[in-house]
């Protein structure tokens, strides 16, 4: 899973897990809570039994002097971390990615924002294409419904020429908002579009719908 507060909120509703293991490219504070309450013991890993294995570490001075000296933990080279080979060994592995935008194709943004460069792609990708290729995993895209002022729908027809592809559709497989689960995995691109635009904020559905039928998707 990424960082950010909807990956955080997200994680806050597993601590009725139990066994849960993590293979991130990113390890936050939120991890060593989940750890230190019984929810993250990494005790049915396929590899690393035992071991949260990550390639950076983001957050507190608590954080760091936990992870100081800790046999749980492991901070490894990303060449390994985010390899889709080892990530794909891992059994059950689920992805969460958070993204910028979607569009009604099913394909995801997560580094362009108003005509410009906004983040890195780090591992999505990886993480992304590992898990929708394991026969048990999970590839889950995470964003929500509207931009903060409310004006503009997350969920878009197209994106802005110029905007690059950070998920291929391919690869997702879920995509959740405050408005619920959109099930991609499977789905004709008329059954695609329409999954998202159920996810879409209600205010914009109408127009997602029009827009669809313009593009030939319903």
């Amino acid at each position: 899973m990424g960082l950010g507060r909807l990956n955080a909120a997200a994680l806050m509703y597993l601590e009725n897990k139990r066994d849960l293991g993590v293979h991130t490219e990113v390890y936050g504070e939120i991890l060593m809570l989940l750890t230190q309450q019984g929810v993250i013991t990494n005790q049915k890993k396929s590899e690393n039994r035992g071991i949260s294995v990550f390639t950076q570490v983001v957050g507190t001075r608590r954080l760091y002097d936990w992870l100081n000296h800790n046999p749980g933990t492991a901070l490894n080279n990303s060449q390994e971390v985010l390899n889709p080979g080892t990530i794909y060994r891992q059994h059950r592995v689920t992805a969460i990615n958070n993204a910028v935008e979607i569009d009604l194709m099913g394909q995801a943004n997560a580094e362009f924002l108003k005509g410009q460069q906004y983040s890195g792609m780090g591992g999505i990708c990886n993480f992304a294409s590992a898990a929708s290729a394991n026969s048990e995993g999970k590839s889950i895209v995470v964003l929500e419904s509207v931009t903060k002022n409310g004006k503009f729908s997350k969920i878009t027809p197209t994106f802005k020429p110029g905007t690059p592809v950070s998920l291929p559709r391919s690869v997702i497989e879920y995509v959740v908002t405050e408005q619920g689960i959109a099930k991609l995995v499977g789905k004709s691109p008329s059954q695609r579009a329409q999954e998202l635009i159920q996810v879409a904020h209600p205010k914009f559905r109408e127009e997602l719908t029009f827009q669809a039928k313009e593009m030939g998707l319903l």
